[in-house]
């Protein structure tokens, strides 16, 4: 879905799941950027704040996380939530919701 939305931004290079890195950045149509995060490999919020996360949080930029449960704590005080779940095969559901602490 991530890699979808990136094309749409205007991403042309090849866009992958950050499992290893943590933060993949991206570059769109008129020097938008995209910061794609994958926290599933994470292993205390202590390695998550060491990241910087309010600088990229609060940029003005795209910031697209997996697993952003596992950083709770550390996520903005606005944001938009989207879940993705399986119908059946082939079937897929979304949702999406704005959550403002």
């Amino acid at each position: 879905m991530i890699s979808k939305i990136c094309k749409v931004l205007g991403v042309e290079s090849a866009v992958s799941s950050p499992t290893y890195s943590l933060i993949n950045e991206y570059e769109g149509i008129g020097g938008i950027k995209v910061f794609h995060f994958d926290f599933y490999r994470i292993k205390n919020l202590a390695e998550a704040e060491d990241l910087g996360l309010n600088e990229y949080f609060y940029s003005g930029h795209y910031c697209f996380i997996e697993w952003p449960s596992l950083i709770e704590p550390l996520l903005p005080d606005y944001y938009l939530q989207v879940k993705l779940g399986k119908i059946d095969e082939g079937q897929r559901k979304l949702e999406a919701s704005v959550v403002a602490e």
